[in-house]
């Protein structure tokens, strides 16, 4: 038994229901404080979740919903890049994305 106020999930994880539907991977990654987005690599287009900009410590992502604005952020050599995260999984996209992990630097903003 835990605690008073303390949970065996971190708060907003979403659980799998008793009927057998999976979790939501994205809610749980933005619980544990993970930035998620969606990249549209056509249109290299981004869509932030709403706690990307407080997990990167940015004001505002409003100037980084393209790609190759967000890359000017990263430093180099700090880590795979997006396109290689992607260019290296071993996963085809059937029209759904591809989801991909990539841990990298990002450059002190002014």
């Amino acid at each position: 038994m835990l605690p008073p106020g303390m949970r065996s999930t971190p708060p907003g994880a979403a659980r799998a229901e008793a009927g057998g539907q999976p979790a939501d991977p994205r809610g749980i990654l933005t619980s544990l404080g993970v930035a998620v987005y969606d990249w549209d690599i056509a249109s290299d287009t981004i869509v932030w979740a709403p706690n990307a900009a407080e997990v990167l410590g940015l004001p505002d992502l409003a100037a980084y919903s393209r790609g190759c604005d967000f890359a000017q952020l990263v430093e180099p050599g700090s880590g795979p890049t997006r396109p290689d995260a992607i260019l290296a999984s071993d996963r085809r996209d059937e029209g759904t994305g591809i989801p991909f992990a990539a841990r990298y630097d990002l450059r002190p903003t002014p």
